[in-house]
């Protein structure tokens, strides 16, 4: 019970995120956009630093699957951090050349690396809940009809049978350099 209770914080954490990002670039003087950047940078490196220490309690609780899960998603998060990192130096060369198209498309970038962090962020914090605990002690029952092991479903007693001694099963044909 006490998972869904977090699941259901970490997502309306991250709702919250996606709906306070700034405004689009159009109604952002050049400094807003500068701050909004560097915001977006730090941002995202507090994401990895977070999972890198979510990464180190699966390494101290052996959690393989959990340390899996994190690490592909950090090296995902690693990748954003790049793309706004190029995105914010391309997004000052376009401030100072005064490119307003250049300067939305950079902004834009940075805003959408930001927000699939954000994504990136909730998923690692899901890695490893949805493990199912079954309490109770485990049954296997098994029933097998064949006497000729390895035993292939559907294949009964009957079904294997051995070809006559002179049949040939695997004719020479014509063509065959070895007639």
């Amino acid at each position: 019970m006490k998972k869904y209770h977090v699941t259901f914080f970490v997502l309306a954490c991250t709702s919250f995120l996606m709906l306070a990002s700034p405004a689009p670039a159009q109604a952002q003087d050049g400094s807003q956009m500068l701050n909004a950047a560097d915001a977006a940078v730090m941002r995202i490196t507090s994401i990895i630093d977070r999972g890198g220490s979510l990464l180190d309690e699966a390494r101290e609780a052996s959690d393989i699957a959990r340390m899996d899960c994190i690490n592909t998603l950090l090296v995902n998060a690693k990748g954003f951090l790049s793309i706004a990192q190029n995105g914010s130096t391309n997004l000052r060369d376009a401030l100072s050349r005064n490119d307003q198209p250049a300067q939305t498309h950079h902004y834009k970038l940075i805003q959408l690396a930001v927000d699939r962090s954000n994504n990136i962020e909730a998923s690692m914090l899901q890695c490893g809940a949805s493990v199912v605990e079954v309490s109770g002690e485990t049954r296997l029952e098994t029933t097998r009809t064949c006497k000729i092991e390895p035993c292939l479903s559907g294949e009964s007693d009957d079904s294997l049978t051995k070809p006559p001694a002179n049949t040939i099963l695997d004719p020479i044909v014509d063509a065959s350099p070895f007639r």
